[in-house]
This record gives C-alpha cells, structure tokens and sequence, in this order.
C-alpha cells in the first residue's frame, strides 16, 4: 500500500499476522505513533469493518487503502460491499443499519479510539457481527476514565509502546510541567462515568480561576511565541476565556487568539487550523474539539483549563503537543490547578501522564515541576528509576532532595502545624488521616488487608506484611492486569522469611485479584502478633487496647526530639502506638540514606565521586535484584503456597485440638 513503515510499526504489524489473526487483541500506541498506519497495514483476508465513535474519524483511514474499494456507514452515507468499511458507532449501532448487515458479514473488525469499547453501542454492534474472526482494538489510552475494564471486549494487549517509550526512542517530543494555582475549589463536587461532574464543575470554575489561566497564557505562551492549545469545559469558558485574553494583548495581535467549539462552522475550522500551523493564529481555544484524530504538530503547549480525573481525556489533550515538529524542543504543559490540590484525588496533570500523583508529594517535591525540568526524568526520579548512562551525580542529588523533602513531610505530620495539638496522640491522630486520605478512592477490593498509597503507579497500592517488608501493586491495566512487587524476606531456597537472608524482590505481571490472593496468603504467614500491620479487622482490636509498657519506653526514646509530654502517652492505643514507631523507623532510614549520600558544601570532589559510585553501585545490585525477582517468581509463589497451606493447616489442627479435646 506504498506506506513506509517504521521499525516498531513493523514489528506491531508482523505480530498480528502472525499471533493476532484470531481472537480479540488490543493494541496501545501513544498519540503520534502511528496506529492507524498499523491498522490500515495489516493483512487482510476478508472484509474489514473500521469502528469509530467521532465522524470526524471515519474518513481518515481512507487515504491509506489505495488497493481496495471503501464505503462508509455514516449520517447519510451507506456502504454497498465494499472491501472495508469505514463507520460511524453511532449510526451503525441503529437497528436499521446493523440488519443490512449478516452476522459473518465482516471476518476482521477494528475499534479506533479503543478505550470507547465497553460502551454499549459497540458492545451491540460486537454482538452483531458474532462472525468476525478477528477483532482488533487500537489505542493511545489504554485504560477507561471512568475505569470500566475492557476485560469482555478484548482477550489480551497485544502490543504496547506507550508514552515514556516514544520520547525515549525520540519518536515524540519530550514534556515539560507548569502548575498554576488558581482560586477555584473541586473538594466535594460529585463524579459522573469516573469524572467530574460538569454541571458542578462549570460553576466551581469561576471567572477569577479564567482570569488566572488568561494571565498564565500571556506571560508563558504569548510572549515567548508559542503555539498554543488551551481546553475550557463549556463554550461559555472559551468565550470568557478568549475575551479576556485578547484583553491583555496589543489590539493588533488580539485575532491571533481564536475560539474553536463544537458550533464552529466547518469552513471556519479549516481556516483557523490552518491559521494555527502557518503560524498567524498562536493560540486556540477549545472545548474538547482537538482531541483524538486532531493532527497539530507545529503545537508546542498545551493549556489545560479543563480539570478532570479522565487518564484517557487528558492523554488526548496533551497528545496534541507531543508530536515531533521542527522547531520544537519539547512540548509545555501548563496546568490550572485548583488551591485546594492537595485534597483532591486522580486530578489529572502533567506528572500522571508519567505515572506520578503530586497531590501525595510534598510541596517541596512539587514545586520542582516547571518548565526547565525534563518531565520523564523527574518523574523516574521520583518513582525511584535510575536511567543508567545520564548524569548520575544529578540523579543522586534528586534523590537526595527528594528524601528531604519526604522526610520534612513526615516531620511536619508529626510536630503538626500551627493550632494542632503537640502530642504523641495529635501525631498518631494526623498520621493516620494522611495515609486515609491518600488512598482516596481506589474502588479495588483488598479482600479485607489494610492497604496504603503510593505517588507512583507502578508501586501504588502497598501492603505491609511487617514494617520492613512491602508488597506493591500496580494501578490495574484497562485489562485488570497489575505488576505486583514482594519486598520481602523470604529465601524459596529454605523457605524461610528471616533477615539475616536479605530482602529480596519476587515480581510478576497477573490479574489484580490472583495478586491480592497471593499478598494476603504471604500475611498470613507472619506470627499473628504483627497482623495490625496488614490486617484491618486485627487494626480495628489493637484500638481497643492502651499502648504496652513497652511501646510506651520505646516512644518516649525515638520521639524526645520532639519534646512531646510524658503524659500524652497515656492516650494511645496499640494501634497508634506502633504506626508511629514504625513511622520513626522508616523517617531513621530516610535520615541514614541522607547522611550517606548528601554533597557537603566543602567536600571535594573525590568523595564526591565515591557516593556517586556507591549510589551506582546500590541501584545496580537492585536492578539486578528486580531482574533474578522475575525469574525467581514462579518458585516463590510456589513456596508461598505451599507455605500456606501447611500454616493454615497447622492452625485448623490446633483450633480443633481447643474445641474437641481428647
């Protein structure tokens, strides 16, 4: 078909004439890789039905099939048998469409945009055509904003080469974060399909946040010649917003901001896209207009004043920027983001493109997103990353300060703040509402473990079987797939969990309910007397009971340096007693890696270079670390439940030894 592919576009095609030719199989490409040059590039060996759910893309796959006859089913179009056949979801969904049509009309059926597919207008036409042979879905947002699991549309992903992947491979262009706060508030406004609910967000959005965004526009994008997207969430936003825009600018440059909305009349669209790429239009103000199969590479910003908790929405919007262009350094994401941040879970912004939640990051960390830091890195940094080959003397040192800046968090929680209660029983009472209120609202089922958050994805949900061990799930792929990452002690050679074996990493790629089965049968491993660490039923005893003698000696020597009252002790309970020992533990560790591995302001350059080494050295042996935890995995799961079986076994013997004596 006279389309030059690229290698990975390559290797995708190869691996769905071979291993997809059958079944249902998603593929993830990040916007600008390319997906419907793959789509359009398969083998075919019947006929091909193309899904999509904007009219705007119905039409777009035609250019590439120059070797067959094309019809499209849309509004007042209608195919005639064509060889493919390009179609609008929401015209053939129709019953008067759909029985044109037999059931094996189609052998290959292909979902454009296919994050849309648990939708029950495809679902109705995926039932129809119960034929097909092969379905295919392709995607640059693999995962649902309102998180529905594609798991009954789709068997497997069958390729995937995300955004950190392109920008690595320098197939996309690399990302900078702004963040802006403006005086608006999203606490309390209610969620519809897994976002913000628009009505309510309408009206928290007030014409001060507007002028806010106008402001950030002018200083960060105008007067530095950028080419700029800016999202609102209504028609009305874009008309205020654009108003007050042109407002700040000369008279003669106010037409170079434009408004584009779903009203737009078509030939007034074409000519201000193609105002924006020549360059006399810089700015466009939309309402959700340039999302999916908008193709802007001369954009060099994206403005976002149009909060949501939707991943897949807002990887389409920045999508817009991420495409290479001459000229372009790097794409700038700018963010108008609420003052009250901190307490709103899921808001999209530019570090959760990269996996990263800043509302669980200190302010100190946070503030460390702006224009002259490379996004990826930084979020790498934080996630614990190292990328092998660049600068690892500035590795270290965003290390250093991010370990700072935790342990500074901790402190804070600890000491409180102005007007909080200086005590052991205000620290554990603060403690406790900051890791609640990080968890937000998962929706996943942890079968009854107490489970805390994380900022990184890859490692967000966290189990503690003790309080040296962890086990880390994944946020769930679109298919319920997670990685789940056991830091522990055992050693499958000996079965044993002891310290003196070393921590070690078992790692695994599985279904999230497989991944809870298993953590919870490694808890129940552990003598029950450390079950509070994990247990939720066991957590809710321990608050029935005072701290012991022992816990309260204990505290009164790790906490002194606070200068907390002796008396306070008196007011705790077990449970409160041993999260804040466990939080002094974790702040010493903090502390110790510091000390280690902070520059001195004197120091010279030799010792210098030997932390920098030794750092290197640490994240060598963990990769290798994480590298043997996949290969060893198979064996530990094994163990483990043999383990449990044997335990649990044990104890069934020994509660009716209690119950019927002999």
């Amino acid at each position: 078909m006279g389309i030059n592919l690229r290698d990975y576009q390559k290797e995708c095609v190869d691996l769905i004439n071979t291993k997809g030719r059958e079944g249902r199989h998603l593929v993830a490409m990040a916007t600008g890789l390319g997906k419907t040059a793959i789509f359009t590039s398969i083998d075919r060996a019947g006929r091909t039905l193309i899904l999509s759910h904007r009219d705007e893309l119905v039409h777009q796959p035609e250019r590439y099939y120059t070797d067959c006859s094309f019809g499209v089913e849309k509004a007042e179009e209608h195919a005639d048998g064509e060889d493919v056949v390009s179609a609008s979801v929401q015209s053939l969904s129709r019953d008067s469409r759909l029985s044109r049509y037999a059931p094996d009309a189609f052998r290959t059926i292909i979902i454009d945009e296919a994050h849309h597919a648990a939708a029950p207008t495809y679902k109705k036409i995926l039932k129809h055509f119960s034929g097909a042979k092969q379905v295919l879905g392709v995607t640059a947002t693999p995962k649902r904003g309102d998180d529905v699991r594609l798991t009954d549309v789709f068997d497997d992903i069958l390729f995937s080469r995300d955004l950190r992947w392109g920008i690595r491979n320098s197939w996309l262009a690399s990302i900078r974060g702004e963040r802006v706060v403006a005086p608006f508030k999203l606490a309390g406004i209610g969620k519809t399909a897994g976002d913000f609910n628009p009505g309510e967000l309408e009206e928290a959005v007030c014409e001060e946040a507007l002028i806010v965004a106008a402001k950030a526009y002018a200083e960060r994008c105008h007067r530095h010649g950028r080419h700029t997207l800016i999202y609102c969430l209504s028609i009305r936003d874009c008309e205020t917003l654009c108003g007050i825009i042109r407002g700040l600018l000369p008279e003669e440059e106010r037409k170079t901001v434009r408004v584009l909305t779903g009203k737009t009349p078509d030939e007034e669209r074409k000519a201000i896209l193609a105002g924006f790429q020549s360059g006399s239009i810089r700015c466009i103000v939309n309402c959700m207009v340039l999302t999916e199969g908008t193709d802007l590479p001369v954009c060099d910003t994206v403005l976002n004043m149009r909060p949501t908790c939707n991943a897949a929405l807002y990887q389409q919007m920045v999508g817009r920027g991420t495409r290479l262009c001459e000229g372009k350094d790097y794409c700038l994401v700018i963010d108008i983001v609420p003052d009250d941040e901190r307490k709103i879970r899921n808001l999209c912004t530019a570090p959760t493109l990269f996996g990263i939640e800043p509302s669980m990051l200190p302010q100190k960390v946070t503030e460390r997103f702006k224009e002259d830091e490379d996004l990826l890195e930084l979020c790498d940094e934080i996630a614990g990353t190292i990328t092998f080959g660049t600068d690892m003397a500035k590795q270290l040192e965003l290390s250093v300060v991010l370990e700072e800046a935790l342990l500074q968090g901790q402190e804070e929680i600890i000491t409180g703040g102005e007007g909080e209660e200086h005590s052991y029983k205000g620290a554990a009472e603060r403690m406790q509402a900051a890791m609640d209120q990080r968890l937000g609202e998962s929706g996943l089922d942890f079968g009854g473990m107490y489970v805390t958050a994380m900022p990184d994805e890859k490692h967000r949900f966290v189990i503690r079987p003790s309080w040296e061990e962890a086990i880390y799930i994944s946020v769930p792929d679109v298919l319920g797939n997670v990685t789940v990452d056991f830091e522990v002690y055992m050693n499958v050679q000996t079965a044993r969990s002891s310290e003196r074996y070393g921590k070690r990493h078992y790692i695994a790629d599985m279904p999230f309910a497989d991944a809870v089965q298993l953590a919870r049968e490694y808890c129940m491993l552990s003598p029950e007397y450390g079950w509070y660490s994990w247990n939720r039923s066991r957590r809710e005893e321990w608050k029935a009971f005072p701290a012991t003698p022992g816990q309260r000696n204990k505290l009164e020597k790790c906490f002194r340096e606070f200068g907390f009252e002796e008396k306070g002790l008196n007011d705790l309970n077990k449970l409160e007693a041993s999260m804040l020992i466990d939080q002094k533990l974790d702040m010493g560790q903090k502390a110790a890696f510091i000390k280690a591995f902070k520059f001195g302001e004197r120091q010279r350059q030799s010792t210098k270079d030997k932390k920098i080494m030794a750092f290197r050295d640490e994240k060598e042996r963990e990769q290798e670390g994480i590298e043997k935890g996949r290969a060893d995995f198979p064996m530990f799961k094994k163990t483990v439940e043999e383990q449990y079986g044997k335990v649990m076994g044990q104890r069934e013997e020994a509660e009716r030894r209690v119950n019927y004596p002999t």
